[in-house]
């Protein structure tokens, strides 16, 4: 009797720690929608393809990572940009920001803002939407005042948020 305890309960064990030295940390945080057909958690290379865009096609805003000897884990954060772009049927200016290369945030500056606002379903009174499993909408103003739709992912902005409050130096 205690040999099979002690079996049943080394296999156990073993598949517990097979299943979470196998889980990547991509796969912890589920996708979720946001505009322009785009969904967060895409590299950049998918959302490329999926926009239908070059690498060459788009200025790179901002593009952070520690030195390659740095201990900490890994962090990258690149926001790039491309004006004329085609989101849902709309042109204007599109904002990108990958964290770890995957698709975190945008904003979307549309030629015709309003169109765009009322297509995302905001709530007239906030301003905002939410989208389910976790993407937080909202229209919002650059600093030179320019009005834009941002989709965001909830959970994957926590996650950066915590390496920065946990890593930053």
């Amino acid at each position: 009797m205690k040999r099979t305890v002690r079996l049943t309960f080394t296999v156990l064990v073993l598949s517990a720690l097979t299943a979470v030295s196998c889980r990547h940390k991509n796969d912890e945080i589920p996708p979720t929608p946001l505009g322009c057909g785009l969904e967060s958690g895409m590299s950049q290379h998918k959302t490329e393809r999926k926009l239908k865009v070059k690498s060459a096609e788009w200025e790179v805003v901002d593009d952070r990572s520690p030195l390659s000897t740095d201990t900490r884990p890994p962090f990258h954060i690149l926001t790039v940009s491309r004006k004329g772009a085609n989101c849902g049927g709309e042109r204007g200016d599109l904002q990108l920001t990958f964290y770890n290369d995957r698709l975190m945030y945008m904003q979307f500056y549309a030629d015709n803002f309003n169109s765009v606002r009322d297509s995302a379903g905001l709530d007239p009174r906030t301003g905002d939407a939410h989208i389910e499993p976790n993407t937080r909408v909202w229209a919002g103003r650059s600093e030179d005042g320019r009005r834009y739709v941002g989709w965001m992912d909830l959970l994957l902005k926590r996650e950066y948020d915590n390496w920065i409050n946990t890593y930053e130096r």
